[in-house]
């Protein structure tokens, strides 16, 4: 829970953070150099399911992806991550994949994950 965003912090990196689209997510971030470690949001809307359970689902896939990579994402970095429909016909595995390539994108500094 404690790298989880607080209200104004979603709001900020919502309003002014940089965005990078795929076809499962969109992964919105802003650097802050005042945290001593990352913290995200998730996000998943009506559009990905209907349900409660697939928009969880998909929350909870997004958070697990996410938490694979955290102990790599040494600098304070805020993240949003919105889910896409497509997302819930991903396992982990391939999740952790695509979040891996998107993680580098944004080139974030000590960031080496496998």
């Amino acid at each position: 829970k404690k790298n989880r965003l607080d209200k104004p912090s979603f709001k900020r990196v919502f309003d002014t953070g940089k965005a990078i689209h795929n076809d499962d997510f969109v992964m919105l971030f802003k650097a802050n150099h005042l945290l001593e470690h990352p913290k995200a949001g998730f996000i998943a809307s009506l559009k990905v399911g209907k349900k409660a359970t697939a928009r969880n689902k998909a929350k909870r896939l997004l958070r697990e992806a996410f938490r694979h990579y955290l102990p790599e994402l040494k600098s304070g970095v805020e993240f949003v991550f919105i889910a896409k429909e497509k997302i819930l016909e991903l396992d982990t595995a391939n999740l952790r994949e695509i979040m891996h390539e998107e993680l580098n994108r944004i080139k974030i500094p000590n960031f080496n994950a496998l």
